[in-house]
């Protein structure tokens, strides 16, 4: 039971440690019982220290302790925020000058209850236990995890009965029932007005509205048209999602194929890690949806973000509370080339451009998909400003759907980087949402200065037209109704809550 309990709360292990270090001065007064529970501990560690040994979670953490942080200035950091945590809440659900104020009060009650058991000679455990409780956020912070709230949390039982021993200080009798009975008040009240914001503006992050929109959107492969690559793919980087993944999507592995970047942390991701998971989802499966969170532990130098970026082309990307969900798509033999070579102010030149057109020979896109840009850019000269580039559907109706990209290369080096003919290629791509009024499209394309506005285009592509100077008619794309049942989404975005931005 020991064992599980320290599998399943880290509060159970901080206890032991607090129980050992107490026995050490109990030794000699204690005596056999002090050795009976010696005894005990070390039965228990027979059985629980092999296992611990061949954890490979725990062999591959090892690597990690050492890499994070652990000086006067983290620390400082983290007690500095902590100290409100314990008393408070976290900042999430602070609000106002409150938080302080019940800090504050809490804080010097705690330490009045420090004093009072060395006064009365009592409390040892607690005080093993809270260093325990301190030594645990050190080796969190050793390990290089970034600081939270929740890592102060098994010193909040500690914390409250010394702020109950505050009142030992105050003699026998009426006035110590009612010090009392205030400082019951103020624990009781004081964290609940501080942290008042949790009940009147907090939202939590809700992991489902990631899932049901990839249980929604993702579609099944299509017969005859994508040269041997399979069902949409989830890569979910950082991999304790897996838990939230499995409990609000528990028949995942009937629509979607899934992979963990890394498989477990830490350590973090490799470049090599990377390069031959996201290589392998790329060439198995033409849509990729990727859903970024906890990155801090998982992917700190966002190598995930860069090689898809590079080598997939980015239909969507929304921000959630918890997390962040894009799509990416593969490359199939879709795109239709527009080549010949254009000057854009001067400073860049493109000579082709690809994009996935109406062709007759594979038939028209489907809604609830993606149309893919590639636009291989050199640079001229020189330039000071970031390059942008905006490509658009106009369709029936007037309907218009329309992205902006910034151009940066595989570094993710933008255009005011770059040095005079250096070649580099841009992916994106426009999501067409499965409510999409059917019909021919006409693609536009665009290139944005910092102020907002077009950058004069000349030269000629082959099939381009100039409807204005600043502007480029590339081609026509048909869309077509979804070839298998999509929900529409602004009912699903009604519904779930969608994204904040």
């Amino acid at each position: 039971s020991l064992a599980a309990g320290i599998y399943f709360d880290f509060t159970v292990a901080i206890a032991l440690v607090a129980m050992n270090a107490r026995v050490l001065f109990l030794l000699r007064s204690a005596g056999r019982r002090a050795l009976a529970f010696v005894a005990a501990e070390l039965v228990a560690a027979a059985v629980v220290v092999p296992w611990l040994v061949l954890a490979t979670g725990l062999r591959e953490s090892l690597p990690a302790l050492g890499t994070g942080a652990v000086d006067g200035d983290g620390l400082r950091a983290a007690l500095g925020s902590a100290w409100q945590d314990l008393f408070a809440g976290s900042a999430e659900t602070r609000g106002g000058r409150a938080p302080l104020l019940v800090s504050a009060v809490l804080g010097a009650l705690a330490v009045a209850g420090l004093a009072a058991s060395v006064r009365i000679r009592r409390a040892g455990l607690l005080w093993a236990y809270l260093g325990a409780a301190l030594a645990f956020l050190v080796l969190l912070l050793a390990f290089d995890k970034p600081y939270q709230a929740r890592y102060v949390l098994p010193a909040v039982p500690a914390v409250a009965v010394f702020v109950g021993l505050a009142i030992t200080w105050i003699p026998a009798g009426r006035m110590r029932t009612a010090a009392g009975l205030v400082a019951a008040a103020i624990v009781l009240a004081g964290p609940l007005y501080a942290a008042r914001a949790y009940y009147t503006h907090y939202q939590r992050g809700d992991y489902r509205s990631i899932t049901t929109t990839i249980e929604s959107l993702a579609r099944p492969r299509r017969p005859g048209r994508d040269e041997g690559k399979f069902r949409d793919a989830v890569v979910l980087a950082g991999p304790w999602q897996g838990w939230y993944w499995r409990h609000y999507f528990p028949n995942f592995l009937d629509k979607v194929d899934v992979w963990f970047l890394p498989e477990q942390v830490p350590p973090a991701v490799t470049a090599q890690e990377v390069e031959a998971s996201l290589g392998r989802a790329q060439d198995s499966h033409r849509r990729l949806w990727v859903v970024l969170a906890g990155l801090e532990q998982a992917d700190p130098n966002h190598l995930t973000e860069r090689w898809l970026t590079t080598h997939a082309w980015q239909a969507r990307s929304e921000v959630y509370r918890n997390g962040v969900l894009q799509l990416y798509l593969t490359n199939v033999l879709d795109l239709v080339d527009r080549q010949g070579r254009l000057d854009i102010a001067g400073d860049f030149a493109l000579e082709l451009l690809q994009y996935t057109g109406y062709r007759d020979d594979q038939g028209p896109r489907e809604a609830g998909d993606g149309v893919r840009f590639t636009l291989f850019l050199r640079a001229q000269r020189p330039v000071a400003y970031d390059l942008r580039v905006r490509v658009w559907l106009r369709g029936p109706g007037g309907v218009v759907y329309a992205k902006d990209a910034f151009v940066q290369d595989d570094g993710l080096r933008r255009t005011s980087q770059w040095l005079p003919n250096e070649e580099h290629v841009l992916r994106t791509a426009i999501w067409i949402p499965a409510e999409a009024t059917p019909g021919v499209y006409e693609a536009y394309v665009a290139f944005i200065a910092p102020d907002g506005s077009g950058l004069p285009v000349v030269g000629h592509l082959a099939g381009f037209r100039y409807p204005w100077v600043n502007a480029l008619w590339i081609g026509p794309v048909r869309i077509d109704p979804p070839s298998v049942p999509l929900p529409n989404e602004a009912e699903l975005r009604s519904r779930l809550g969608g994204p904040i931005r």
